[in-house]
């Protein structure tokens, strides 16, 4: 074939969607789940919570509408849960027939989540011995304890570890690395693959008051106790909770808040409704819920009542973007407003703890400078990938 097909082409790993699509169409089930492990480790995940870009570029929404894609994957993936012979037949199959010329080195891999996960199996199949060191107490990242149990469940996310985990990779729980330089003395290279899991808040007034949280944390805590709730999970319920951010993990925590009880919850952002970085359908889903979404607002000021948080106070702006990573806006006077909370969780952005890497260099937002092609850091021997 000539050139590449769009939906391929607008994937971030490039899934080869026409070759599972056409297998499922045979009936070859197995196959087609083959085909997909071959690009991606998280089948099932994906099916649930992926952006699906290549929907968006599908030809077939030039007829009609685009085919049905992240569906498709979702279902032959649970396809093959509920027929785990045929479809592991098939799997191992093809990783037995995969060369080892890495055969017998030894690589560190600092995080669990998608990134680190996909480096473990990937090397393990050619021959590394693989271990993984993961600070909290469950793996997977930010598919574990950044998305919420109802958009996609805990075990779904096991599930697949557990597959990944399988091939031989040491999983080591509950263990920080707070030098990764230092790893070097008993490995061949290491793979930082630690997320951005630090959450960031605007230098307003009041935002060191005890009921501002941040989206991260909050979203965390929920996910570690699913399905029991406490701190500052239960702290929402029956409180009125204001959201700041307009994206995907706005969403996120705004629905959180919803199950855990709140009485009311809001989100609101610099952005227009249009503008929104949060998925068109995730804002409509929020909306249905009876999230209130205030758009085109900046944030002044986390008011407060005797110490206690009771609202933000916002105005309305112009929103033009973000030039050189700074907002650029206009304000529009007269439109001052107090936006009544018990609670606000902050969920304007994420930066990686890159504080581990004591020699690598390291921009000022914390993410790691690497080769674009290779991945590999100014320190011999220590790649970094993913959110970091």
């Amino acid at each position: 074939k000539a050139g590449i097909a769009p939906c391929r082409d607008a994937c971030p790993i490039h899934q080869r969607a026409q070759g599972y699509t056409a297998l499922i169409a045979e009936g070859r089930y197995a196959d087609a789940y083959r085909t997909i492990l071959e690009d991606n480790p998280f089948p099932s995940i994906c099916g649930r919570v992926c952006n699906h870009r290549c929907e968006d570029e599908c030809n077939r929404g030039q007829a009609d509408e685009p085919v049905n894609i992240m569906g498709l994957k979702r279902f032959v993936s649970d396809w093959a849960w509920q027929h785990r012979e045929d479809a592991l037949a098939a799997v191992q199959k093809s990783i037995s027939e995969q060369p080892k010329p890495l055969q017998g080195k030894r690589v560190a891999i600092v995080g669990s989540g998608p990134a680190g996960l996909s480096a473990a199996r990937d090397l393990a199949r050619l021959g590394c011995r693989v271990t993984v060191f993961e600070a909290l107490p469950v793996p997977g990242g930010m598919m574990r304890v950044g998305v919420p149990a109802h958009r996609l469940p805990p075990e779904v996310v096991q599930r697949e570890i557990d597959d990944i985990l399988a091939e031989g990779i040491d999983l080591r729980l509950n263990q920080r690395v707070d030098d990764v330089e230092g790893l070097l003395h008993d490995y061949d290279a290491v793979f930082v693959a630690i997320g951005a899991h630090a959450g960031v808040k605007l230098p307003i007034p009041g935002n060191d008051l005890p009921q501002v949280l941040m989206a991260t944390d909050f979203l965390r805590q929920v996910s570690l106790e699913y399905p029991a709730v406490s701190g500052q999970a239960a702290a929402v319920r029956g409180k009125r909770v204001l959201v700041l951010g307009g994206g995907n993990v706005a969403i996120d925590a705004a629905m959180s808040a919803v199950r855990l009880g709140a009485s009311w919850v809001g989100m609101t952002c610099l952005e227009s409704r249009e503008q929104m970085p949060a998925h068109d359908w995730e804002v409509r889903e929020a909306e249905e819920e009876d999230i209130h979404v205030y758009p085109s607002r900046t944030f002044k000021e986390v008011t407060q009542l005797e110490g206690q948080v009771s609202g933000v106070r916002t105005v309305q702006v112009d929103f033009h973007g973000f030039v050189e990573g700074r907002p650029d806006f206009e304000e529009y006077p007269g439109t001052e407003e107090v936006i009544p909370a018990d609670v606000v969780i902050f969920a304007i952005g994420q930066k990686p703890e890159s504080e581990v890497l004591k020699q690598a260099a390291r921009q000022r937002n914390g993410r790691v400078v690497v080769d674009p092609h290779s991945l590999a850091t100014d320190i011999p021997g220590i790649y970094a990938g993913g959110d970091a």
